[in-house]
């Protein structure tokens, strides 16, 4: 849990120490989907990351994973931050490649009824 603002070097931080490991012994380095700018330590690491509009739940997987967590902890009514940090760890060790990928076809889906309607709503 982070308290204070997160900058690009704390990210690029948890890229290099937390997602990358992760990606390598759960996922296969599986397609990432991300907004932010550190590009080029994705692609220096061998990640292929799929670019989407920073504010479009249906172009973003990790909105809607966001939400399953937070309807997750909202669940929970947890009432101190040691309560929170479970019920967060929880949510992870439970979180399964079969969920992400179902996440990452959505995008799919989603992007090529898109593109057929040329740049209009996907209705999905």
């Amino acid at each position: 849990l982070f308290t204070s603002n997160l900058n690009q070097y704390g990210y690029k931080y948890i890229l290099e120490y937390y997602l990358l490991p992760y990606l390598g012994t759960k996922f296969s380095r599986e397609e990432l989907a991300a907004n932010n700018d550190p590009n080029q330590f994705l692609r220096d690491n061998g990640v292929n990351w799929l670019r989407t509009p920073p504010n479009s739940a249906d172009f973003n997987p990790i909105e809607m994973l966001w939400s399953d967590l937070k309807t997750f902890v909202r669940k929970r009514q947890c009432r101190s931050l040691e309560e929170l940090t479970e019920t967060i760890r929880e949510f992870e060790t439970n979180l399964s490649v079969e969920k992400c990928r179902k996440l990452s076809n959505h995008l799919k889906k989603v992007l090529t009824i898109v593109a057929n309607n040329k740049g209009d709503w996907s209705n999905e």
